[in-house]
């Protein structure tokens, strides 16, 4: 890291990665070899406004070679290797690159904002797209703002996740997949300070309902919608 003055650094870093694989078999019955790689990444970051607004960019890159995939190829002829039979093999090199953004703080009295974005690109050996399971673009922000004046025992706020589409795909058949289009999930909020003991706040997750999945795992089992709509009120003390 280097401090280039009282506001803003540089850093760098680079990250040896080891992942042992025994626990999948290839068709021949043989352990699998380890998945190795190294991380990479270079940013800046910076304190504004005295302190109180932070802010952030760096760009990465990721290699690991001999990750675990399906071998759809010899389906079902590991018997005593996994629930369902399951063979793997050890793949080829898988490369992520990318760039992320982040900022958090308070930009105005009362006003505080976080939001992230990141892009990242992800691709195989023939240079092929690998980019199931992970978005491409995510972007997730939240802010909140005290109201001023008569009106400052409020405070009012939101929140959105929004990413692109991405699909879970079976082994090496790209026929055989799963997934979902690009989707945004908002969330509002609202608490008052009765006093300098209590707050009331109601918060609504999911604004618009939005059904999408929250996480991907095969294409028969593993997948597990987000949560739907939801209306929380809580009563806060401190004493």
């Amino acid at each position: 890291m280097y401090d280039l003055n009282k506001q803003w650094s540089l850093y760098a870093s680079y990250a040896d990665t080891f992942q042992p694989q025994s626990q999948y078999r290839s068709v021949s019955g043989d352990t699998l070899k380890p998945a190795i790689g190294a991380n990479y990444e270079a940013g800046v970051k910076g304190e504004l406004y005295n302190g109180r607004l932070n802010v952030s960019a760096a760009v990465f890159s990721v290699r690991k070679n001999n990750i675990a995939v399906s071998d759809a190829a010899n389906y079902g002829n590991c018997p005593g290797t996994s629930a369902d039979a399951e063979c793997f093999r050890n793949g080829s090199t898988l490369r992520s690159k990318g760039f992320e953004a982040e900022a958090s703080g308070e930009i105005l009295p009362g006003w505080q904002v976080a939001a992230g974005y990141t892009y990242v690109t992800s691709r195989n050996d023939e240079r092929g797209s690998i980019n199931a399971e992970t978005p491409r673009h995510l972007l997730r922000a939240s802010t909140t703002y005290r109201l001023p004046g008569a009106w400052n025992a409020w405070t009012i706020g939101g929140g959105v996740s929004a990413q692109t589409g991405y699909s879970y795909f079976a082994g090496d058949d790209p026929e055989v997949h799963m997934g979902e289009g690009a989707r945004a999930v908002w969330d509002l909020r609202a608490a008052y300070r009765i006093n300098r003991h209590w707050t009331a706040a109601l918060n609504v997750a999911n604004l618009f309902d939005k059904r999408y999945y929250a996480m991907l795992g095969e294409l028969r089992r593993g997948n597990y919608y987000g949560e739907p709509r939801n209306v929380t009120l809580t009563l806060r003390g401190s004493f």
